[in-house]
C-alpha cells in the first residue's frame, strides 16, 4: 500500500512522470543532471565512425583528435605511424578500468590524458619510443593511475604546454 499511493499521484499528475523518474534515479545514483550530459558526449563518441575526427576542448582549447573505439584500432592505436593525426587520437573505452598502454612500434613520444567519463584522472607526460630492441616487445607499460574509460594521447610536451591536470574536464565547448 506504501508504494501504489505515489504510484496512482504520478499516474494522476500525468506529464510529470518523466521528471520523477529522472529525479529519482539522480537521487538513488548520484547522478546530477550535468554528469548525465557527460556521460551522453562518451556514448557520442563510442557511437561515431571510427577513424573519424572531433574536436574537443581541454581548458578552453580546441584540440581535433581521431576517435577510435573498436577493439581492432584501440589495439593499434598510433603503432607503425610515422605522426600524429592532427593533434591526437582519442580512444573510447566501453568501460571504466585501469588502463595499460605501451608503446609498441612507436615512431614519437607521447603524452597520455586519463580520462573517465569527461574528468581528467591523470595524466603520463613523456611516454618514450622503445628501444630498437623493443619496439616488438616493450617492457614498459604505462598504467592510468584511477580507473579510465578515455584515454586521449597527445604529442609530447603539449599536456604541459595546455597545463592539462587532474580534475580538468573535457569538453565539446570551450
Amino acid at each position: 500500500m506504501r508504494y501504489i499511493l505515489p504510484f496512482l499521484l504520478v499516474l494522476a499528475v500525468g506529464g510529470v512522470v518523466g521528471v520523477i523518474v529522472y529525479q529519482s534515479r539522480a537521487e538513488v545514483e548520484g547522478v546530477s543532471e550535468q554528469q548525465e550530459v557527460k556521460v551522453n558526449l562518451v556514448d557520442e563518441w563510442r557511437k561515431m565512425k571510427d577513424g573519424s575526427q572531433t574536436t574537443i576542448y581541454i581548458r578552453g582549447v580546441p584540440l581535433v583528435v581521431e576517435v577510435v573505439n573498436t577493439p581492432a584500432s584501440l589495439a593499434q592505436g598510433l603503432s607503425d605511424r610515422e605522426e600524429l593525426p592532427n593533434d591526437g587520437m582519442l580512444f573510447v573505452f566501453n568501460e571504466a578500468r585501469r588502463q595499460q598502454f605501451w608503446m609498441k612500434n612507436m615512431n614519437f613520444p607521447l603524452d597520455m590524458v586519463w580520462v573517465r567519463g569527461t574528468r581528467v584522472v591523470g595524466v603520463t607526460e613523456g611516454a618514450e619510443v622503445p628501444p630498437e630492441a623493443e619496439r616488438e616487445s616493450p617492457s614498459t607499460f604505462y598504467y592510468s593511475p584511477e580507473l579510465a574509460n578515455v584515454v586521449i594521447e597527445l604529442a609530447e610536451g603539449r599536456a604541459k604546454e595546455l597545463g592539462i591536470t587532474k580534475g580538468d574536464e573535457i569538453g565539446k565547448l570551450p
